[in-house]
């Protein structure tokens, strides 16, 4: 044990030689090793960690950055103003998840995490970035849906941007049924899951600076529903000067499961006849809600595996609880925000990736009971499948169910039927376009619009490397292409191991692009890399100099785009607020 103490100290002082930390005249070799910093909250001591080779890091685990919302304060407002007076140990190798109820988790129960009071960010510094100047800032949305989050290691992530001039902030927020109900009538204020991650991101702008980040310089990176968070903060005047970039990875505020759907009747359900609050009057529902303990909050979500409570279908759709438009967080729908110009202006950078539908296609997979259900009951199953159940107007279920099936299996059409499972991957492309791509593309475009400049970006991956963020989630091995967010969970968060020579260059390749756009503001490849020898990057366009933003896939060169009928069959249709008899908004209570 001695001789590996004598090896960090030895490090430790090789570092301060090389990296000029002996120019500092108060600082203290032991407030090294502890991290000791001063915020405004109070003291925090963290640690200091190898990840691989002799690179060393700081680490920050689990910095409250609101009081925890417990007891009284269960659905109530992140309130920010949190202090210690005693230093605080946040040394923990891991952060802690927030409770929460994990569908494709393979715990009997499905209950993952372990703190309600899980209001708390985590920040990482290579330890040579200690330097009369400031740094940029990563502020990264703990990847996941707004029910369940990502297995993730923030410490992989940080070491991938070794040795950088970076800080890197990991943020959780409440998920499902505690972040995301919807009863403002009743007490229960909706979007406490966006809440938290706007308290999250003023305490950045209070406190990175000790931490040697430069509030000026905070980039907001979203995957998965964080993806989509990130834009909503674009549409949201809370958010408004909190960050001056923005990256969303595998998603954006126009993919359909970015809002949720009926949210205020799933709630309002949900609190009346499971959890012993019926007999109570609307306005006393909050306080029923408060005094109830953590176990029987989480008992009658986990207690419904066979009936779901949320999920209408297996897995799907991927958020029922989700952001609403309320008009405190969110004015009006994305897309006519969006329409309007009425967004943030700044730098962006937008991608998806070829099979994004893995997710939620893979759960089906070899699964016989859902095969079939989903065979034999297409025309029910499809408004939840496809995520429209909530968002088009009843009458056009079928009809839309229908076209779906012959667009992707043209044989369908001619009487033949063929079933849904024999051509996986066509299955795979029909939940890629409808859940992902369609909204990301459109997405970074009306984004690009609004800005009139050539900073907001996109690009297509379909580069299939040895590993997959399919492989940790789902088990799945078939290989159907790049799965969801495997350019940013694989090779720029660094989550698996990459062993050969392509991945490598893939790796530094989409590290590249994502540090200099952090850093800089714009999007470029690497000094000497061309699209031709990228392999799974087609395109690096500015959204707001072209109006064809899809390239082929074997030619660099514009051109009418291959996926553009398949998008247009989904935005053509009418969503249901511009149907006769139905409501804009059904689901704010």
């Amino acid at each position: 044990m001695w001789c590996v103490v004598a090896v960090t100290l030895v490090l430790l002082v090789l570092v301060a030689q090389v990296y000029g930390l002996g120019k500092f005249k108060d600082l203290d070799l032991d407030d090294v090793i502890n991290a000791k910093t001063v915020i405004r909250s109070g003291i925090v001591y963290g640690n200091i960690f190898k990840f691989v080779g002799d690179d060393i890091f700081q680490a920050w685990t689990d910095i409250p950055y609101a009081k925890p919302p417990t007891g009284d304060q269960r659905y109530r407002e992140a309130d920010s103003e949190v202090t210690w007076s005693e230093p605080r140990n946040v040394t923990a190798k891991k952060p802690e998840r927030c409770l929460q109820y994990n569908f494709i988790s393979d715990k009997y129960n499905r209950v993952e995490g372990t703190e309600e009071a899980c209001l708390m960010l985590s920040i990482y510094r290579y330890l040579g970035m200690v330097r009369p100047r400031l740094g940029p800032v990563i502020v990264l949305l703990h990847p996941g849906t707004y029910m369940y989050d990502f297995p993730f290691d923030p410490r992989r992530f940080a070491a991938n941007l070794c040795c950088d001039f970076f800080v890197t902030v990991v943020v959780n927020y409440r998920l499902a049924h505690t972040g995301f109900l919807s009863m403002h009538k009743n007490g229960v204020k909706a979007n406490l899951g966006l809440l938290d991650q706007v308290a999250a991101l003023k305490w950045v702008q209070r406190n990175i600076e000790a931490f040697y980040g430069d509030s000026n310089m905070v980039s907001l990176v979203g995957q998965s529903a964080g993806a989509a968070a990130v834009q909503l903060h674009l549409l949201s005047s809370m958010s408004r000067g909190l960050f001056r970039s923005a990256v969303s990875y595998s998603g954006s505020a126009l993919v359909p499961w970015a809002i949720g759907g009926d949210v205020g009747k799933k709630s309002l359900n949900f609190v009346r006849h499971n959890l012993n609050c019926t007999s109570l009057a609307i306005t006393e529902i909050a306080e029923c809600l408060r005094s109830i303990s953590l176990n029987a909050l989480f008992k009658e979500v986990t207690g419904r595996f066979n009936h779901p409570l949320f999920h209408d279908f297996q897995n799907m759709p991927l958020s029922p609880l989700g952001p609403v438009v309320d008009n405190n967080f969110l004015d009006d729908d994305p897309l006519i925000l969006l329409r309007a110009g009425a967004v943030t202006q700044m730098p962006y950078l937008f991608s998806f990736t070829d099979s994004e539908g893995i997710l939620p296609a893979a759960h089906l997979f070899e699964k016989e009971v859902p095969e079939t259900r989903v065979e034999n009951e297409w025309n029910t199953l499809a408004p939840t499948i496809l995520d429209y159940n909530y968002t088009m107007h009843h009458l056009l279920h079928e009809k839309f169910a229908e076209r779906a099936r012959k667009f992707y299996y043209p044989d369908y059409e001619n009487g033949t039927k063929p079933p849904l499972f024999d051509n996986y991957g066509r299955f795979i492309k029909m939940l890629t376009d409808r859940l992902y791509t369609t909204g990301i593309v459109e997405g970074a475009r009306l984004q690009g619009v609004a800005t009139k400049n050539d900073s907001v970006y996109l690009y297509r991956y379909s580069y299939q490397g040895e590993f997959s963020f399919s492989d940790q989630i789902f088990g799945s091995r078939q290989l159907f292409g790049p799965a969801h967010a495997d350019d940013f969970m694989t090779y720029i968060a660094n989550q698996f191991p990459v062993r050969n020579f392509a991945d490598r260059v893939q790796k530094q390749m989409l590290t590249h692009i994502f540090l200099g756009f952090i850093e800089f503001g714009w999007a470029d490849l690497p000094q000497g890399h061309t699209i031709n020898d990228t392999f799974g990057l087609h395109f690096l366009v500015p959204m707001a100099t072209t109006k064809q933003y899809f390239k082929g896939a074997s030619h660099p060169q514009q051109k009418r785009n291959a996926r553009g009928s398949r998008i247009v069959s989904y935005n053509h249709l009418p969503p249901s607020h511009l149907v006769a008899g139905s409501k804009k908004h059904e689901s704010y209570t």
